[in-house]
């Protein structure tokens, strides 16, 4: 039998010492997901470390995206209007880009360091080859250019410089069409590009 006075019963103080135990659980939960989150530590000790922890850093967030789910909502509900307001290969393009974007997530690679050369004290190049290793989807039909590259990798230089007592990664070059630096500062825009329509 449930007691009530001054509008305020046993249920009202029964959620009243429920809340504290939801609070705590929400705040353990909290707690979880943001150690979950927590990019991993850097080993800035050698080059080599330093590199490995580069990539540690890079599959983190790959794998924290993938577990974010898939296109943020904006997204989905701008390209769930656009099948509406689309047809032929224009609606077959975005009916096809979230799995397209999920297939670019659960990329995996596989990264060999193949020299490491110590210019000075304070410099070290590192070239390494990152090989893409994801499974082969059931009905992919790569072109034998495709095939080659999947096989050969591409090649990539990492330019180390010591910071204090710490290895860091400097710059970062693609080898694989004539070396063309990553990641560089970018001046101004022109705008003239126009984007599609």
């Amino acid at each position: 039998m449930v007691e009530r006075q001054a509008g305020r019963g046993v249920v009202g103080q029964l959620v009243v010492l429920i809340r504290p135990w939801v609070v705590f659980l929400v705040a353990m939960a909290a707690a979880g997901s943001s150690a979950a989150q927590s990019p991993p530590a850097a080993d800035l000790a050698s080059p080599e470390a330093a590199l490995r922890s580069y990539w540690g850093l890079l599959d983190w967030r790959e794998q924290a995206l993938l577990a974010r789910g898939p296109v943020d909502p904006t997204e989905a509900a701008y390209h769930r209007q656009m099948m509406e307001i689309t047809a032929g290969r224009t609606r077959q393009f975005y009916q096809s880009v979230q799995s397209v974007i999920q297939d670019r997530r659960r990329t995996r690679l596989e990264r060999r360091i193949v020299s490491h050369m110590q210019e000075s004290p304070r410099r070290a190049v590192i070239v390494a080859n990152i090989r893409n290793v994801t499974p082969v989807p059931r009905g992919a039909k790569p072109s034998a250019a495709l095939v080659r590259q999947r096989k050969k990798g591409e090649d990539f230089k990492y330019v180390l410089a010591l910071d204090g007592t710490q290895w860091k990664v400097l710059e970062v070059w693609s080898l694989s069409m004539g070396p063309r630096l990553l990641y560089a500062p970018s001046a101004a825009e022109y705008p003239a590009f126009v984007p599609p329509q």
